[in-house]
């Protein structure tokens, strides 16, 4: 049976049964999309891997949101569509990652939340756009203070935003032609690009909580105090308790260890000392007797020179 879509005159059909044929095609596709968005996310593992340039503007972005951190500010995100989107998601795992940063709707910023960027605080900007070619993101930025360091994350290093001076770093994250959305599937919808800015996004989120935190059971702890919820927070309160049982324990078993040895050591000088009594008394006992043995041969000797003599 077939319908018309309330969106187009293009006709769909109500399936009858999860096994019916007519299945195959979209299982194929799904098929081709998760292999489309593999060879990608492959393909932006190579770029950092062997491109000079890109690990660079890496490196360029890293050491501007971390010095931006250490100087007691904030990292504003800022993106358009679903670029606003992917910059949602990147707030949350920073935040999570006591990483401080905080979201700003391009449209909303020209109406007063502008005042979010704090130069003054030492904050920095990331700016988000697939195309490089947001006409909101390049209206935000003539309001932007010249003193804010702006990083831009895109897939296009040849665009309006990632030439405007204010930018001082690219997050590039490289979409070739054979893999993008349009030459794939006929229709530019973001999906292996904003598989690609996301993908990107997380390794320099956790790239940055190393940066403020060095020690890995500090980044634990401060995770799992800032994540109380949910399966994450739940596992965390066990291990928790599972560590303080454990801290306990070691402690009972030292003190326990302490008295015994306390117990020992006296044990052992006490035995040490009846061990000194009973040598000397056994030392008076043998001079005794062998006194007395030299007494009884010299008696022996003047008798038998007495004998002698008479």
């Amino acid at each position: 049976m077939s319908m018309l879509s309330r969106e187009s005159s293009t006709s769909s059909f109500l399936i009858s049964n999860y096994t019916d044929d007519i299945l195959e095609e979209p299982l194929n596709l799904v098929d081709i999309v998760l292999k489309n968005q593999n060879r990608a996310i492959s393909h932006l593992a190579s770029q950092y891997k062997n491109s000079d340039w890109s690990k660079t503007q890496l490196r360029k972005s890293l050491t501007i949101i971390n010095n931006s951190l250490t100087s007691g500010g904030k990292l504003v995100v800022s993106g358009m569509g679903k670029s606003y989107k992917i910059a949602n998601k990147v707030v949350a795992t920073l935040n999570s990652l006591s990483v401080h940063s905080a979201l700003l709707h391009p449209s909303e910023a020209l109406h007063g939340d502008l005042g979010m960027i704090r130069e003054e605080h030492n904050d920095a900007l990331l700016i988000i756009s697939a195309s490089g070619n947001s006409p909101e993101l390049s209206t935000l930025l003539q309001h932007v203070p010249l003193s804010i360091p702006i990083v831009l994350l895109t897939c296009n290093k040849i665009s309006p935003l990632a030439q405007n001076p204010q930018v001082k770093a690219l997050l590039y994250a490289e979409l070739p032609n054979r893999l993008s959305e349009k030459n794939l599937y006929g229709l530019s919808a973001p999906t292996i690009s904003t598989t690609l800015c996301l993908t990107l996004l997380d390794a320099v989120s956790v790239a940055l909580a190393e940066l403020q935190y060095k020690d890995l059971s500090t980044r634990q702890k401060r995770f799992g105090d800032r994540h109380p919820g949910g399966a994450i927070g739940l596992n965390y309160f066990q291990n928790s308790l599972e560590s303080s049982r454990v801290s306990s324990s070691n402690a009972s078993n030292s003190e326990f260890s302490s008295s015994n040895l306390n117990l020992i050591s006296n044990s052992i000088s006490e035995t040490s000392s009846d061990v000194a009594i009973n040598v000397e008394d056994v030392s008076l006992l043998l001079t005794e007797k062998v006194d007395k043995s030299l007494n009884l041969k010299d008696e022996d000797k003047f008798d038998e020179t007495t004998d002698m003599k008479l």
